[in-house]
Formats: structure tokens, sequence, C-alpha cells
């Protein structure tokens, strides 16, 4: 009976350990993409739908060489 006991509550341990909630922070942005799984995504409320209307434009940058085969290679800033 003892043994049966110990492997159930070990294989309850292992279960619980095993299904651990790892949530992701999404108020960092620590790696590429933001996340290790590149959410891009930020659970930052500074900015909502509310106020999003009234942001401005901070600064620009303009490298002149710009085509219609051009491509947006960057990161958004948080």
């Amino acid at each position: 009976m003892s043994k049966y006991f110990f492997q159930l509550i070990s294989s309850i341990c292992i279960l619980v350990i095993s299904c651990k909630n790892n949530e992701l922070d999404y108020s960092k942005w620590e790696h590429y993409g933001g996340t290790k799984d590149a959410a891009r995504y930020s659970s930052l409320t500074q900015i909502n739908k509310t106020n999003v209307n009234h942001l401005k434009v901070a600064w620009q940058y303009h490298c002149g060489d710009s085509t219609l085969r051009s491509q947006i290679q960057c990161q958004p800033i948080v």
C-alpha cells in the first residue's frame, strides 16, 4: 500500500511541477521581438485606445533611398 501511495504522491508532484504556469512578462522588451516568442506585444497600459490619438511624432529620419522595392526592417520601440 505504501509503495503505491509513494508513487501516487510522486506522480502528482511531477505533474504539478511540469504544469507550472510560465506566464510571459509582456511589460519588458528584453529580446528581439519583445519576448522569447517574438510576440511584439506589450502589456503596458500608459498608451491605450482612448489616448493613442493624442500621440505626436517625437522624431523622424528620412534616409532618402526608399524605392518601390524597399523594405522596412526595424523594431518597434517600447
